[in-house]
């Protein structure tokens, strides 16, 4: 079944959420009791993605499809770099210094992009439905809530 694209747009959730628990960040700013609530959220829920990402979808990636792999590994090393942008605001939060969010904002849209319009549709294209169903009970076992 080449046309199911329920792990897209499963993926595609979530990426929402974390661009919402993003946008509720950058809200809570000007207020210190709420922003470090809502940073700790948007880091939660980012990492349980990552952790999605690492441990169940990239694992039906395999070595032989060499352009997938290639892409796989690069956004594993951009997952780290957003975790290491997240712990610098907690930092720069904790010391009340201003935050700047333009690059994570940035990153986060350019890993996104990857995803949907290179990655999951590929991997929709390629895997066999029962990896698909394997995959998509795995992910809803990690819950991701706003």
């Amino acid at each position: 079944m080449a046309n199911d694209n329920r792990l897209l747009k499963l993926m595609i959730a979530h990426h929402g959420l974390i661009e919402a628990l993003l946008a509720a960040f950058k809200d809570s700013l000007s207020d210190l009791e709420k922003a470090p609530k809502a940073l700790n959220n948007l880091s939660w829920q980012t990492e349980k993605h990552f952790f999605i990402e690492e441990k169940i979808n990239f694992r039906f990636v395999f070595y032989n499809q060499e352009n997938l792999y290639k892409i796989t590994k690069h956004l594993i090393e951009e997952h780290s770099q957003i975790l290491g942008m997240l712990k610098k605001i907690e930092g720069q939060l904790q010391k009340k210094k201003k935050i700047e969010l333009n690059a994570l904002s940035g990153l986060l849209r350019e890993h996104r992009e990857t995803e949907e319009k290179i990655l999951y549709p590929k991997m929709d294209e390629l895997l066999s439905q029962y990896q698909k169903d394997l995959m998509i009970e795995k992910i809803n076992e990690v819950v991701l809530r706003e």
